[in-house]
């Protein structure tokens, strides 16, 4: 394929431009180019290649200067997704779009019923193996012992999500059997207030289960050591709503627990609608029904990863993206 490609990130967004840096990189036989948004991208980049890949945040408009020539052809990556149907009025153009989730799918086509619209996960490259942190240096770095490692995906910053957070590391004090680490992935103001709020009852409380970390530094050593990871939000992200932290857990075998919320939830639930939280106290009982299992952990681990290989790999996205791009050029 010798077409000249443009991947379009919105700027500022740092998931969006990792993703497309990480399907460059399962494509790199391809000629593509990865530029940021903007007037300058409008003018003069768009109309200087065959194909056009915008990756779109759905509450971020993106003004068209319209058909180079009747020749370009615009595939278009909802990394999010607007939050009613009248939203996609306003940022929908592409030959071809692409969305997270079976749902979405659904809405899209719904809005434009003739629509070529496709279903395909995120993907990120992850760090070798020989460059991660041993996972016995780490447990033991830790004081794991016996007890399942489990890893937080995110962090928080308002008191819903701060009382899901105090609650399940009450319960797991409680209920022994796990090490509890949340990294610091927001060093915004109300997001190190939060945490210093959460980091003073875990002391007063002497819930040594639980350690919150400084900073995400070494998160990719984390994933790979952890035995289970817990994606504790109730809302979709505006900026990417498929976090690639969780990509690349259940990329590793990790089981990973969210709330009932698209499009994390969907992929889930295909593998194992149980993990589904719906509540608070479902991330305690769910991960009591997982050290349940301990024992067959390694074979829980080894499925979870063949289910999202086949789905969320650099390979796997890749080849997708290649036969949307081949469908344009010889359509």
């Amino acid at each position: 394929m010798s077409a000249k490609i443009l991947f379009v990130c919105p700027r500022g967004y740092e998931e969006a431009r990792l993703f497309a840096v990480s399907l460059s990189a399962g494509l790199k036989d391809l000629n593509i180019k990865i530029t940021e948004s903007g007037l300058t991208t409008r003018l003069f980049e768009i109309k200087k290649h065959d194909i056009v890949h915008f990756f779109h945040p759905g509450a971020k408009k993106t003004q068209m200067p319209g058909s180079a020539g009747g020749k370009m052809k615009t595939v278009q990556t909802l990394v999010s997704s607007p939050d009613d149907l009248k939203g996609y009025g306003k940022i929908l153009f592409g030959d071809h779009i692409v969305t997270f989730s079976n749902q979405e799918h659904a809405r899209i086509k719904q809005h434009m019923p003739d629509a070529k619209v496709s279903v395909i996960g995120p993907c990120v490259s992850t760090p070798a193996i020989t460059s991660l942190q041993p996972s016995a240096v780490v447990r033991e770095k830790y004081q794991t012992g016996e007890k399942l490692l489990v890893v937080a995906l995110n962090d928080f910053r308002d008191q819903e999500h701060f009382s899901i957070f105090l609650y399940t590391a009450r319960e797991y004090q409680r209920r022994e059997g796990f090490r509890f680490l949340i990294p610091a992935y927001r060093q915004d103001r109300q997001s190190v207030q939060w945490r210093n709020r959460l980091k003073a009852i875990i002391e007063q409380e002497k819930l040594s289960c639980t350690t919150l970390l400084d900073s995400a530094d070494g998160i990719h050593s984390l994933i790979d050591s952890a035995d289970l990871a817990l994606y504790i939000s109730k809302r979709r992200d505006p900026e990417f709503e498929f976090p690639l932290r969780v990509v690349e857990a259940l990329c590793a075998g990790k089981p990973v627990i969210p709330f009932d919320t698209l499009p994390v939830s969907e992929a889930i639930a295909l593998f194992n609608k149980n993990w589904i939280a719906r509540a608070a106290e479902d991330y305690s009982r769910i991960s009591r029904d997982i050290l349940k299992q301990a024992l067959k952990i390694e074979e829980i681990s080894t499925e979870v990863a063949r289910y999202a290989r086949a789905r969320f790999s650099v390979d796997k996205v890749a080849e997708q993206y290649r036969s949307i791009y081949k469908s344009l050029l010889e359509g």
